[in-house]
């Protein structure tokens, strides 16, 4: 099998299938079926190599977007149902990963898990062995020239630090804002703090950096008036020691959307304390978390999980399941938490981290001259 066949496979599939994730991974069955057991490993090494030269992290906030966020999980299904819309569509994508907005959504959500399974079932089938346990097909110089084909955005890498201007299609189409979305005034921080003579003066935050100049960094909050972000005085202490840290939260909060807001407040609901810089790094991570509901309990938790996979559950099987036992056991993989009425899992085990002290001034820079707003948001 040759690149060209692999692809063909796909495109002959998508085609047939108009599109459709079910129809389409039985007509690649199909297809692989009528191969040599070396072209099943073949397409099957391909498609792991594809998998992972996708694996980027501006395609996964891009997925993010997609689906109002994107777990680990998630997104290798979010590679793979990019590769069944054909060879352009992959390439295009990690060109610019803006691109698969234009790129028709047949079905609900952007995810063909079962794409990565087909190749091993029809070599069972075929062989009675395990592909995993075969040699690769592709040689190391096979791998350089797929590879050479693909053309990576300059910031592949990274993610973005503000998704509307980052993926302005993909954000008016999937969450119906855009770089110029109307946001609501969240408010501001009063402080009184000690001037280089020791008299005391009050600041309204966030301020230009320069206003900040000859102050001392220990600051006395005197009014934390976010009406859209309440449970921020839950969370920030009455005395802080960075002052400039406290105004660059201040420019993050300043332009929000309530979209924004609403999820914020209910993340900071967790039982973990946040400092200012965890709250100023929570805020590019808001779409890397899952927020369920009227899901109170394990119990109800179990229930939602089984809803979901198995819609039509026979009731007299469905008497047997320890819903419970299952949302325990679900909560623990998720490392997630209930809090009220909700439930609040990471989609990610490891969250991005935007702002360090070693970027303070050039992020207080940026917001100064409105090149950054609520991206990761």
């Amino acid at each position: 099998m040759t690149e060209n066949e692999f692809w063909e496979i796909i495109h002959k599939a998508r085609d047939e299938s108009h599109e459709i994730c079910e129809p389409m991974a039985k007509l690649i069955h199909e297809s692989l079926s009528e191969c040599s057991a070396e072209n099943i490993r073949y397409f099957h090494n391909t498609l792991k190599l594809y998998e992972n030269a996708a694996d980027k992290k501006m395609l996964w906030n891009a997925a993010a977007v997609m689906e109002n966020g994107c777990s680990d999980d998630g997104f290798i299904d979010f590679k793979r149902w990019v590769i069944s819309r054909g060879k352009d569509v992959y390439m295009a994508a990690l060109k610019n990963p803006d691109s698969l907005a234009d790129v028709l959504l047949s079905e609900k959500y952007p995810s063909f898990e079962e794409l990565g399974y087909i190749a091993s079932d029809v070599y069972e089938e075929k062989t009675g062995g395990d592909i995993y346990d075969t040699k690769n097909m592709l040689t190391t110089e096979d791998e350089k020239k797929l590879l050479s084909e693909i053309e990576y955005h300059s910031r592949i890498e990274f993610y973005p630090e503000n998704e509307a201007n980052t993926f302005p299609k993909l954000c008016a189409k999937y969450q119906n804002y855009t770089a110029n979305e109307e946001r609501i005034n969240s408010g501001t921080i009063e402080v009184s703090v000690s001037d280089t003579n020791g008299e005391k003066q009050h600041l309204s935050l966030p301020c230009d950096t320069s206003d900040l100049r000859g102050m001392s960094d220990d600051a006395v909050i005197e009014k934390l008036d976010f009406i859209h972000c309440k449970k921020l005085k839950n969370h920030i202490p009455k005395r802080v020691e960075n002052l400039e840290e406290l105004n660059l939260l201040a420019y993050r909060l300043s332009d929000i959307t309530e979209n924004m807001s609403d999820k914020l407040n209910i993340l900071l609901s967790r039982s973990e304390t946040k400092s200012v810089n965890d709250i100023i790094n929570l805020t590019f991570n808001l779409n890397h978390y899952e927020i369920l509901e009227d899901c109170e309990d394990n119990y109800t938790f179990g229930v939602r999980y089984v809803e979901s996979i198995l819609p039509e559950l026979d009731e007299l099987v469905a008497e047997h399941i320890d819903y419970n036992a299952l949302g325990i056991d679900l909560e623990m993989k998720d490392g997630g938490e209930f809090v009220g009425s909700r439930y609040i899992r990471p989609l990610t085990k490891i969250m991005d981290v935007v702002y360090t002290d070693d970027n303070l001034d050039k992020m207080l820079e940026e917001f100064e001259q409105g090149s950054m707003q609520m991206g990761g948001m």
